[in-house]
Parts: C-alpha cells; sequence; structure tokens
C-alpha cells in the first residue's frame, strides 16, 4: 500500500477475509528491541484506547515487523493526514481533545509515542483517535536515518538528541509535538517556521518527500530562534482562549516549562470542562438574582399607581365622606401591599445572593478538590506503574519528576491550611507525600508521613482507603528491607496486621490475596536467623502457592507471573542458605523455564530478560562449584549473550553492567581451569573494567561493590598460581578486595548483598589470603588472616549450626592458624 523511511505497509486478509495492516521494517531503520520493549508495556497495559494495537509481531529476528488492525473504507485509510486540507473547522476541537486523549493513554501505559505526525493519527468506526507507529524514526539506535515530516512535530531537544527516548524527557518530547499538532489542526497554520515547514508537509493524498538532506541541528535552532507564539485570530471566549493557553504551554522551547506529560494537558482540558459548568451554574443564580430585582420593580409600579389612585380619591372628598373613608382605607392598604411587596422581594435578592455566594465558595472549593486530588491523582499514576507493576521497568530520570509532584503537594497544604471544608483533601495530600517518599527510597521520611496522614483521616475509612494504608504499609516493609534496617521486622509484622484486617467482600480480594503473598515471600527473603530456614520455606511455598492459583484464575494479569519467578527466586535462595544447593538449582532451572515462556509472549521485557539470565549465571555459578565445567560453560554463554544484547539497548544499565562483569569473571574461571591463563588474565580485565565504570558513576553502589571484590579477588588467585614473581600484586589485590567486603558488613549497607553472604565470601578469601601470606613466608600475617577467617566462620556457625559448610570451613581455617608459626 505505500512506503516510508522506515519499512513498507502491505494489506493482507486473514482466512475469513478480515483486512490487517502488516509493516515490514527495514533493516537499521528501527530499533527493534526498543520497539518490542514499548510494544510489551502497552500490551501490559491492556493495548489502552487511543492505541493502535499488535496482534503479532517479530523483534528479534529479520524481517523484523509487526500486524495491526487495517482501519481503512473505500476511500482509503481513515487518516488525519486525508483531512488536514478541511481544518480548520467544526470537527477542529474534537480532534485535538481526541488526539489529548490517544497520547494520555500512551503516557500512563509509560510509553512516550516520539513520532507523531498527521500521517500516524487514525480514526476507528466510532470516530475515535487512534494513534500507531511510535518509537519510530528519529529514535536512538537507527542507523538509517531519511527525511520523515515527523520533524515538523518534534521539539528542538528531540531533533538534536534523540537518545533521550528511554527517559522521562521523551514524554515532554510528546507533549511539544501534540501542541504543534493542535496549533496546525486549530488554526491550519504552523505555530513557528511556518513557510517553511508547510512547504515541506506532504497534500492529503501525498506521500512524505524522502530525498529531502536535513540538518536537524539547523532545524531546531530556527525553531529557538522564534521563542514566541502568536495565534493568528482572537479566541472565541474564555473557555477557548484557556485551551489555547494550555496548547501555549506545551509548545514552550524550554522543556521544563511545559506540562509534564499529556496526561496533565487532559487534566487540564477537563478542569476548562468542570469550571465552564460552575461558571453556568453561577450564570443561572445570577439569573434569579436579577428576577428577583424585577419582580421587585413591578410591585413598586404597582405601589406608584394605587397611591395615584389614592390621591385622586382625596381631591373628591366633599361628594360623600364614607367614601373618603373608604378610599382612604385603600391607600393604606396599597402603602401595606408596597411594604410587603419590597419586604419580600428584598428578601428573595438577599436569598440569591446568598446562594450566589455558596455556589461561588463551592465551585472555589471543588476546583481546589480537583487540583488536589483528581489532577494530581493522575499525576501519581506515573509512579504507580513504576512501584506497583513489576512487569514495567523504572523509567529514567524520575527523582526530579516526584521532586515536583512533591512540591505541588506541600504547596496545596500551605494554600489550604485553614479551610475546615478541605481537610479530606489535607490528608489525602499527606498520605500522597508518604508514597512520594516510598517512590523515592526515604523509608524513614515515609514513615513519619504515613502516621501522620493516619492522624489526619477524618471519619470512616473506607474500605478503599483501608486497602491504600495497607498498601503503603507493604511497601514501607519493602523499602526498610532493602536499606537492610532493623525496623523491616516490624513492618512487615505492622503490613501483616493492616492486610489481613481489610473487609475482603468490599474489596478484590484477589488482589489482597496478592499483597499477602508478596508479603510472605519477601519477609522470608529476610529471614537469615537462626533456625529461621524451616520457616522462610514454609512462607515462600505458601506465596508461590497463592500466587499460583491468582495466575492460573487471572491470565490477563500481567503482574502475577513476575511475582511468582521473584517467590520461586527467593525460594531457590533460600534453600541455598539452607544448605542444600541442589534444591536451589532445581527451582532455579523451573525459573528459568517460566521465564523463557513468558519471553516468547514479550521478547522485549527488559526484567524477565534480566532475571532470565540472572537464573542462568546461578546454574552456571553452581555447575562449576559442582565440577561440571560444560555445563558452566553452557550456562554462562546463554547468560552472557543475553546480557551482551541489553547492554547495546541499555549501554548505561548499572545493572547488566554489574552482571555481565561477573559472568566475565566465571568465563575467566573456565579459561583458567584449562590454562589459558592469558585469555583469563584478559577475561577477567574485561569484568574488572564494567564494575569499574559503575562505581566511577557510584561509588556507594553495594552491588558493584561486592562484584568488584570477587573480581579482585579472583585474579589475584589466579595471577598467584600462574607467576610466583607476581605475588605481590596478588597479595595487594586481595588485600583491596577484603576491605571492601568488610566494609560491606557494616549495618548501613544497602539490603544486597546479604550480610552472611558478604561473610561467607570474605571468611573464604581471608583463607586464600593467609595461605599467600604463607607461600610469601610471612608467618605473623598469615596466622592473623586464618584467625580471621575463623572468627568469621563462628559468627556464621550461629547463624546457621546445621549447616555443615560453616563447620568445615571452621574447622579448616583453625587447623591453618595453629600449624601456621
Amino acid at each position: 500500500m505505500g512506503s516510508g523511511p522506515c519499512g513498507q505497509v502491505w494489506r493482507a486478509l486473514d482466512a475469513g477475509g478480515r483486512a490487517w495492516a502488516v509493516k515490514r521494517f527495514h533493516d537499521g531503520a528501527v530499533n527493534a528491541a526498543l520497539l518490542g520493549q514499548t510494544a510489551g508495556r502497552l500490551s501490559a497495559a491492556g493495548w489502552p484506547a487511543g492505541v493502535l494495537p499488535v496482534v503479532l509481531a517479530e523483534y528479534e529476528r529479520s524481517p523484523v515487523f509487526q500486524v495491526t488492525p487495517w482501519l481503512a473504507d473505500e476511500g482509503g485509510p481513515w487518516q488525519l493526514q486525508r483531512r488536514m486540507e478541511d481544518l480548520p473547522g467544526a470537527d477542529s476541537w474534537r480532534i485535538v481533545r481526541g488526539l489529548a486523549e490517544a497520547l494520555a493513554a500512551f503516557h500512563r501505559a509509560g510509553v512516550p509515542h516520539g513520532n507523531l505526525k498527521p500521517g500516524n493519527v487514525f480514526f476507528d468506526e466510532s470516530g475515535r483517535v487512534v494513534l500507531t507507529d511510535w518509537a519510530l524514526g528519529n529514535m536512538p539506535g537507527i542507523q538509517r536515518l531519511e527525511f520523515t515530516d515527523a520533524y515538523l512535530y518534534q521539539a528542538p531537544e528531540q531533533l538534536c538528541d534523540p537518545s533521550a527516548y528511554p527517559g522521562e524527557a521523551a514524554f515532554r518530547w510528546d507533549v511539544f509535538a501534540f501542541g504543534v499538532l493542535a496549533f496546525r489542526v486549530l488554526t491550519g497554520r504552523f505555530p513557528r517556521c511556518h513557510e517553511t515547514f508547510a512547504q515541506l508537509a506532504p497534500g492529503a493524498d501525498e506521500a512524505p518527500a524522502r530525498d529531502i538532506h536535513t540538518d536537524l541541528a539547523k532545524v531546531a535552532w530556527r525553531l529557538e530562534s522564534q521563542p514566541e507564539v502568536r495565534w493568528p485570530d482572537e479566541a472565541a471566549g474564555a473557555k477557548d482562549a484557556h485551551r489555547r493557553e494550555w496548547i501555549t504551554r506545551c509548545l514552550a522551547l524550554d522543556p521544563d516549562a511545559r506540562p509534564e506529560s499529556v496526561v496533565e494537558v487532559l487534566r487540564g482540558f477537563e478542569l476548562i470542562d468542570e469550571a465552564a459548568g460552575a461558571e453556568a451554574l453561577r450564570d443561572e443564580m445570577l439569573d434569579q438574582r436579577r428576577h428577583a430585582e424585577h419582580r421587585a420593580g413591578r410591585a413598586w409600579g404597582m405601589a406608584a399607581v394605587l397611591a395615584l389612585a389614592a390621591a385622586g380619591a382625596g381631591g373628591w372628598g366633599w361628594m360623600n365622606e364614607r367614601r373618603a373613608r373608604d378610599e382612604k382605607a385603600e391607600v393604606y392598604a396599597a402603602r401595606g401591599a408596597v411594604k410587603r411587596t419590597k419586604d419580600q422581594s428584598e428578601q428573595e435578592k438577599t436569598e440569591a445572593n446568598q446562594a450566589l455566594a455558596a455556589a461561588e465558595r463551592e465551585r472555589d472549593r471543588a476546583v481546589a478538590r480537583l487540583k488536589a486530588t483528581q489532577a494530581n491523582a493522575d499525576r501519581l499514576f506515573a509512579w504507580a506503574i513504576e512501584t506497583g507493576n513489576r512487569s514495567l521497568p523504572p523509567l529514567d530520570g524520575r527523582e526530579g519528576r516526584l521532586v515536583r509532584l512533591e512540591r505541588r503537594f506541600e504547596s496545596f497544604l500551605r494554600d489550604h491550611a485553614e479551610d475546615p471544608a478541605l481537610a479530606g483533601e489535607r490528608a489525602r495530600a499527606k498520605l500522597a507525600l508518604a508514597e512520594i517518599a516510598l517512590s523515592r527510597g526515604d523509608a524513614g521520611r515515609a514513615a513519619e508521613r504515613l502516621a501522620e496522614a493516619e492522624r489526619s483521616w477524618d471519619g470512616t475509612v473506607s474500605a478503599e482507603d483501608s486497602l491504600r494504608f495497607a498498601t503503603d504499609r507493604l511497601w514501607l516493609a519493602l523499602r526498610w528491607q532493602a536499606a537492610g534496617a532493623a525496623e523491616s521486622k516490624a513492618a512487615f509484622a505492622s503490613a501483616r496486621r493492616a492486610l489481613e484486617a481489610l473487609p475482603r467482600p468490599e474489596l478484590d480480594a484477589d488482589r489482597v490475596d496478592e499483597l499477602l503473598a508478596v508479603l510472605d515471600f519477601r519477609e522470608a527473603e529476610g529471614m537469615t536467623g537462626p533456625g529461621e530456614d524451616g520457616k522462610a520455606l514454609a512462607q515462600a511455598a505458601r506465596a508461590i502457592q497463592s500466587l499460583d492459583r491468582l495466575a492460573g484464575q487471572r491470565p490477563d494479569a500481567a503482574v502475577l507471573p513476575t511475582e511468582l519467578v521473584r517467590a520461586r527466586g527467593i525460594e531457590s535462595e533460600i534453600q541455598e542458605n539452607a544448605g542444600d544447593p541442589a534444591a536451589a538449582d532445581e527451582v532455579r532451572k523451573q525459573v528459568a523455564g517460566q521465564l523463557a515462556k513468558l519471553l516468547e509472549t514479550n521478547p522485549g521485557d527488559v526484567t524477565w530478560r534480566l532475571e532470565l539470565a540472572g537464573c542462568e549465571g546461578a546454574l552456571a555459578e553452581s555447575a562449576l562449584l559442582a565440577g561440571d565445567a560444560a555445563a558452566a560453560g553452557s550456562w554462562n554463554a546463554k547468560a552472557v549473550e543475553r546480557l551482551e544484547a541489553l547492554l547495546s539497548e541499555r549501554p548505561v544499565d548499572f545493572e547488566v553492567m554489574i552482571r555481565l562483569g561477573g559472568q566475565r569473571g566465571l568465563a575467566a574461571r573456565l579459561l583458567r581451569d584449562r590454562g589459558q591463563t592469558d585469555e583469563a588474565t584478559k577475561a577477567f580485565d574485561d569484568g574488572i573494567r564494567l564494575v569499574e565504570a559503575v562505581l566511577a558513576a557510584k561509588p556507594a553502589h553495594a552491588a558493584a561493590s561486592f562484584q568488584f571484590a570477587l573480581l579482585q579477588w579472583q585474579k589475584g588467585t589466579l595471577l598467584a598460581d600462574a607467576d610466583a614473581a607476581r605475588r605481590e600484586q596478588a597479595l595487594a589485590l586481595l588485600t583491596r578486595a577484603e576491605e571492601r567486603l568488610r566494609a560491606l558488613e557494616q549495618p548501613s549497607t544497602a539490603g544486597w548483598p546479604r550480610v552472611a553472604r558478604v561473610r561467607r565470601t570474605r571468611a573464604y578469601l581471608l583463607g586464600d589470603l593467609g595461605t599467600l601470606q604463607a607461600r610469601a613466608a610471612n608467618a605473623a600475617e598469615a596466622k592473623r588472616r586464618f584467625s580471621e577467617a575463623a572468627a568469621l566462620w563462628e559468627t556464621l556457625v550461629k547463624e546457621r549450626p546445621q549447616r555443615a559448610e560453616y563447620r568445615e570451613g571452621l574447622e579448616w581455617s583453625r587447623q591453618r592458624a595453629q600449624e601456621t608459626q
């Protein structure tokens, strides 16, 4: 049906005669991994309204393609491009509102579109706006880049550097592109550089030009040279003026001056409509007041007529005294009627004014409530998808967004501190601040704010609010656990009480069961005390049973398989800590199989790919310790291939770099065992460079520090074994590794690696260090190192007296300390 810079579009019919669009992408013209990742997020969100769903795709092998529903009639696709020449028109605002709703659906799912233009905007059978072709065109990792009219809608920062697409900045790119397209739909013009851009924009039946050489940096400079946006005509009223203000904000050249996402823009439009409704209520109240004043005027007119009649009657008093008395009585009656009418009209005016004032106060409060709860709740959703849905990876650059959100809630609390009508909204704002602290990882601040929100809550707590508090209690426990804090034990107990006290008949019972399962296996993960292995395994098994049931009942819940895999991973760690490596390996193999199935349906999911690489790496390590070099090499090769692919897509992903560094070290040990010393040394150096890069950026990164110590230790033993002349270098490497591990035993260290694991590793390292000192004829230093190792093994034996490995390590270290003279 046509072709573009990224590929070709074909129209295909299935066996039932239904038409589908098949998009085959040119090699190098798309970032296939990025397409798969974003499609995975949208799929996990259930393909929201406004997103054209992908029903079939291939992202890993050539040809890369997507299959989507075909939106067309006899005249061709139902496409905005074909309607641009008829705009602006009566339909313009409806199209703009539809664009906002569709882009907001993308942003709620955590996916920036990044390629907005009229040719990617369609209308379904009901006339609703549907967007397609996201994450195409000017994207990171593209090798072939031809001209596309999407450049005419892109923000200057996207034109200059598209590499920021996976992060938060890309949402503001969409805000800018929405502003340009909305401006054009409403006015028929581009907001900037109209004369040039209008010549490059394709017509209704034209394909975009492809042989145009474009200096994108120069295009960005031209845009930035026109900071002001001027509308070509006056707004059609206050409501239209407010809408235009939002669109003008979207067109700001400074990204920080734009709304954070189109979710915020859409909520702005909704608030304008709600304010217009409040204004209509105010006009109705004014009409009532004018009606009362009109009635009062009529009453005064009648009184004047009666007064004149009475005065005329008084002039004829000589004719009949009785008639005069009667007429006098009529005058008094008229005066009384005037007074009563006047009093009534004044009362009606007062009542109308009071009603108007009450309506205005209620409108102001309603606007405050909307700003404090609904609009900010929409902004909070961006955090919720990162914290509450493990199938979505965290977005880059979210710290700045959370800071801005925190300031908005704090500002609301300051501005409405004394209004009694907003007490409930203030309590909710405090709860939102607690959730922001949780998202930022500040468990101490979150605990304080959560307690303050509970104290501020006025009246009965609804079932939904109780669920929200209980969920936050669980997140708080997880934050304390991640920080390795002693508070985590009490926090888990508090979360369990809150979850078990929930009124299940009034809530989604499956959601409560899921949260309890998460609590079970995550609390079990932290059980490292003496005699707790059995309890930890029982809790993990209970969690797995519950998650298994929920996953079977709710196959549409994308988060459940991820939580189930995580629970099984923790089960394997508990079994390994309990001294049963065979059982741990068996669970890891089951986890690897489950992850492989999940990746068949969603091959671009970064979390699952990383988890699978972790399983494969752990199986490789276990096989190497068991002496099965062939199995170790096979598992390690799979893990390395997977991690290298991830690193090519995410070159600054610290977790990927750390894990790949570890697998390079394992490959080096395999090479060493085969006698390939030079190749092993090179592999160790490659791994060290990867982890060293992480520590250069984040010196306090505990996981990186632990892996760096392992690599130093392993390289040191290689040097000592290979060449006696390099023993001093080996001693230096082992000494630095031991110092780094000792620092990781401090209570302030983050939750991973576990202190018990650090001690075990350091005990083995001290044994090697003592042996190396003994070879160097430094008996005193050797004895000191063996004694330190024995002290560590003794601590570990007290924690897990049933573990044979610890008892054997203690006996060996004591014996070597005694033998060394």
